[in-house]
This record gives structure tokens, C-alpha cells and sequence, in this order.
């Protein structure tokens, strides 16, 4: 019941967190040990000690932890006098704290690596030591990460911050490096001597059984700690025939997920190989086809030139996976050149529909960076971003996003605005003003992209692209999280422009005067501009009467 109310999250419900105090937890303990063997008790009354105060109860965790260890030596005598035997007597029961101690240990944190430490060379450590150690050694990079239910997504980010801090198969700050790497050389250590004892062709099945469970525990830890150290002898695992498919897919991802660039062409073709038997499958049940998508997102993270098949040629079977949401939503967590161009080529492959369509923009605005705006300007401009039946309704969060990503980058910036002025769509205008208001610039910035998309932009423009110019008149003040009131804005060079192309006889004539009236009218009811002059054009002999009273 302590243990119940300890853990907020209990049961899958939420519930009011109570944790004992010292005294109590004391108190708990002495009445539950005295004359009571090791076991699941010690396991539970170590998880409550954890919450309590870990540094406090380091020896009570430390012996929850050899104890367990301890039965799984003697369940491994045990099963093997139960085979011996033929399997007659009723079979022993395997313990199962394991993934109890290693919660416990992982939420201790760095305090609890000298304990692991000391049990590195259990014959059992592969049960939970080994992967909490990697779990701890993690945690610095973990911290950075958002909340996510999805740890799919989360593994792409940690790829992503290891790639934009330069920080390749390192940890987050130079003064955790040392230890990590010191810990990282203790279990390449034990690695190097399991995989030399199977290559003993002396040794029983059930000994090569045993250790090769150590060599797999110990080839899945490696990768996730951030420390060069490993990767060698774990290429060199995983690469051996004797090393299963998951640990092979695992390892990999892994590897990947701190930024690595695998170029092991053994590898790859493995990784390959394994994608292309999956697909070859007719049907996949629900877990295979997640093992599929995991995969196909594998072998898209690995350098697309060494792949045996274009890269396109894997997306599409990820796609029919699962209807290419989850795939945009892992590339964009990414973020890296190669999967913002896969998103490009999803964006191409969205058949028209706009739902599909919007939900990949929003990825790709996701992935956005100082690597990615350059294709992204490409995508505006061409209208692949925006599609054949383009919806306008979310553009306004995509120019929060873009500014919100790319407004200290000035030059992306610009690139992204000209691009929105050759686009020649209304929808790329729209993102041009947003933009533009986002980035609440200059009347000489509004006029200077409106000249650029009245006179740069294809012909095909439609006139009432001109329209979306209106908010170039007026500013969001926000008041609150939730709310904001409209100002007037001089935007005085930008009028002048709109005048002149009212009183021309071009094929913006008409909608530029519609313009004109809708600012005027929005200027009747909320105030003119103390800066702003009545007439548009000063110097021109043409009165705004007589352009709003033309036909």
C-alpha cells in the first residue's frame, strides 16, 4: 500500500503522491527485515527507500540489487538441474525485480553508478545493470527533452540536439565526459571478454546461451551511452552473424540516436537486408508492422548515397505502412537535411489530399533549421509546399513557427520572403505578410516584398492575391496568452505603391482600389496613424475620391 501511494502514477491512474518520511521509512524497515530472508520484500522496500531519500538508503538499494542478482545465479543452477532431469518437477520460478531495481537505480541517478560500478563483474549483470547504467549516463541529454508519450520521437530530438550541438556520441558538457568514458571502457572490457569466450567452440549450448545474453545485454547498452569509446567493438558485434536481428535493429537505432553516421557497409547491408524480407511480407500483424516502421525509419537515417535502393524507394513502403503520419512526424523531429528532403518528397506524393497535405507542412515547419531553410525557400517558391488545394486557415501558425525558428537567421529570412514573391500564389503572399507581420517589419520591408510580388511574380498571379497586403496595415498587440487588439500602421511607402497600381490600368487595378476602401473603412472606425498622411500620393493630381469612385 506505501508503495501504492508513493508512486503517483500507481496502477496507470494519477493520483496525490505521499512519501514516508526518514523516520518512518526507518521505522518500516527494521519491522519488516528482522528475520526475513531476501526477496521481493527487500525489491519493494528498496523502490520506497528510492523515494524517500536514495543517498540515505545506498546500502539497502545495493543489497535489493546483489540479492536479486544472487537468485538469478541460483535460478540458472536450478533451471539447469530441472532440464537435467527431463522437465518432470514443477519449474522454477525466474525472478522478477529486475525492472523494479533498475526504476530505482535510474531515479537514484549519477549517485548510483559507484554501486553499479561493483556489479559489473556479477555473472548476472546483464539482468538490469548494464542497461541502467546506460539509462543514468543518459539522463544530462534526456533532461533537454520535452515530455513525450511517443519515445520514438523523442530518440529523433536526441539525434537532432547531439547533431546542432556538435556533440556526436559525447555528452552534453565536458565535465560528465570522463566518468562516462571510464564506465563505457568497464563494459567494452566485459564485452571484449564474452565475445572471446564464444568464439570457444568448446563451450556447452547452455554456457554459449549465457554468455551470448551478456555479449547482447552488453552490445544494447554501449550504443546509449554517450561516449565514443564503445562504438568499435559494438560495430564489430553487431555486424557478427551470431548477433540476433534485435540486437542488430536496436544497437543500430541506438548508434543513430546520438547523432553517429553509420557507414559500416556490412551493417547497412544488413539493416537493408532485414528491411527487404519484412517488406517482401504479404501482411504484417500489428506488431510487426511497428517493427517495420522502426526499421524503415532505421535505414532512412543511414547515409542515403549507401543505400543499395534510392531513398524513395524505402519511403514508400514506410508510407503504406501507415498513412504517412507517423512517418512526417519522425522526420521531423529528425530535423536533419536528409529528412527534411524526405518530407519534401511526401509533400510531392500527397495525391491531393489536403488533410495529408497540411499535416507534412506542419512537420516540415517543424523541422526547420539554420541546416534546412535553404530547401524550404525552394519548397515556397515551386509550391510544393503549399499544394494544388492549398487551405489557408493554418498558415498563421506556420509564420510563427518559421520566425520563431529563423528570426535571428536575417538571410533566411529574406530568402523565405522572396521566395514567397516568385511563388506567385496567393497562398505564398500570405505567408509572405504573415511573415512579415510576425516579424513586425519596416513599411520599407512591406513595400519592398510587395513590389517584388507585383512585379517578379509570374503572370498567372491572381489579383486578389493584393488583398492579403491588408495586414501589412495594421498590428497585433497582444494582451494576454489569449488575446490581442488590432492598431492601425503607417505603412506609408506601400499605400503609395497600392494607389499607383489602383490608378494604373493594369489587372491589380481593381482589387487595389478594393484594397484601398477596406483600409480606409478599417481607418474610419479605429483611427488613423498620427504618421500617415490622408492622401496615399501626395504628389499626384489623382484624388483617392476619384480612384474610389471608379467602376
Amino acid at each position: 500500500m506505501i508503495q501504492s501511494r508513493a508512486d503517483e502514477t500507481y496502477g496507470g491512474r494519477t493520483r496525490a503522491l505521499w512519501v514516508p518520511g526518514i523516520e518512518q521509512t526507518d521505522a518500516l524497515i527494521q519491522a519488516l527485515t528482522d528475520n526475513v530472508q531476501p526477496g521481493e520484500l527487500m525489491c519493494t522496500l528498496a523502490d520506497i527507500a528510492s523515494r524517500v531519500s536514495p543517498d540515505h538508503y545506498q546500502d539497502l538499494i545495493a543489497r535489493a540489487c546483489r540479492s536479486e542478482l544472487d537468485q538469478w545465479s541460483s535460478y540458472r543452477i536450478a533451471i539447469a538441474q530441472w532440464a537435467n532431469a527431463g522437465g518432470t518437477r514443477e519449474r522454477p520460478m525466474n525472478p522478477h525485480n529486475d525492472i523494479v531495481l533498475s526504476r530505482v537505480l535510474v531515479r537514484w541517478g549519477s549517485n548510483a553508478l559507484p554501486t553499479l560500478k561493483g556489479l559489473v563483474g556479477h555473472e548476472q549483470a546483464e539482468q538490469f545493470v548494464f542497461s541502467a547504467m546506460a539509462a543514468i549516463l543518459q539522463k544530462p541529454w534526456r533532461s533537454k527533452l520535452p515530455e513525450s508519450p511517443i519515445g520514438q520521437f523523442n530518440n529523433a530530438r536526441m539525434t537532432r540536439l547531439h547533431r546542432e550541438s556538435g556533440r556526436i556520441m559525447l555528452q552534453p558538457s565536458h565535465d560528465l565526459q570522463t566518468e562516462t568514458d571510464a564506465i563505457a571502457s568497464q563494459l567494452v572490457d566485459q564485452l571484449r571478454l564474452a565475445l572471446h569466450k564464444l568464439e570457444d567452440l568448446s563451450i556447452q549450448d547452455r554456457d554459449r546461451q549465457r554468455i551470448g545474453s551478456r555479449a547482447a545485454a552488453l552490445t544494447l547498452a554501449l550504443p546509449r551511452i554517450p561516449s565514443p569509446v564503445g562504438v568499435p567493438v559494438v560495430l564489430t558485434a553487431i555486424v557478427s552473424p551470431a548477433a540476433s536481428d534485435r540486437t542488430v535493429v536496436e544497437a543500430a537505432s541506438s548508434l543513430l540516436d546520438q547523432g553517429l553516421r553509420i557507414e559500416h557497409p556490412e551493417l547497412i547491408a544488413r539493416l537493408c537486408a532485414l528491411w527487404d524480407g519484412m517488406a517482401a511480407q504479404g501482411w504484417l500483424d500489428q506488431s510487426r508492422a511497428y517493427e517495420s516502421r522502426n526499421l524503415c525509419h532505421i535505414v532512412l537515417r543511414l547515409p542515403h548515397e549507401l543505400l543499395p535502393n534510392p531513398a524513395s524507394h524505402y519511403l514508400e513502403r514506410w508510407m503504406a505502412t501507415d498513412g504517412g503520419y507517423d512517418v512526417a512526424s519522425r522526420l521531423a523531429a529528425d530535423g536533419s537535411p536528409a529528412a527534411f528532403s524526405l518530407l519534401r518528397q511526401m509533400l510531392e506524393r500527397s495525391d491531393g489530399d489536403l488533410h495529408r497535405h497540411e499535416h507534412i507542412g506542419h512537420s516540415v515547419v517543424s523541422a526547420l533549421s539554420s541546416e534546412t531553410w535553404g530547401q524550404f525557400s525552394e519548397m515556397v517558391a515551386d509550391g510544393t509546399f503549399f499544394g494544388p488545394r492549398s487551405g489557408w486557415w493554418y498558415l498563421d501558425n506556420v509564420a510563427a513557427s518559421v520566425h520563431a525558428k529563423l528570426g535571428q537567421l536575417p538571410e533566411a529570412i529574406a530568402a523565405i520572403l522572396d521566395a514567397c514573391a516568385r511563388n506567385g500564389s496567393r497562398a505564398g503572399v500570405s505567408l509572405g505578410c504573415l511573415l512579415l507581420e510576425e516579424h513586425q517589419a519596416s513599411d520599407q520591408a512591406a513595400f519592398e516584398f510587395a513590389t517584388s510580388v507585383l512585379i517578379a511574380s509570374n503572370p498567372t498571379l491572381d489579383a486578389e492575391a493584393i488583398l492579403e497586403f491588408r495586414r501589412l496595415f495594421f498590428r497585433k498587440q497582444m494582451l494576454d496568452g489569449n488575446s490581442h487588439r488590432i492598431l492601425p500602421l503607417a505603412s506609408n511607402q506601400l499605400r503609395k505603391l497600392v494607389f499607383s497600381t489602383a490608378a494604373s490600368n493594369s489587372r491589380f487595378s481593381n482589387t487595389a482600389r478594393k484594397l484601398l476602401c477596406e483600409v480606409e473603412a478599417e481607418r474610419r472606425g479605429s483611427g488613423r496613424p498620427t504618421d500617415e498622411p490622408r492622401h496615399p500620393d501626395l504628389g499626384s493630381a489623382v484624388s483617392l475620391a476619384d480612384i474610389f469612385a471608379t467602376p
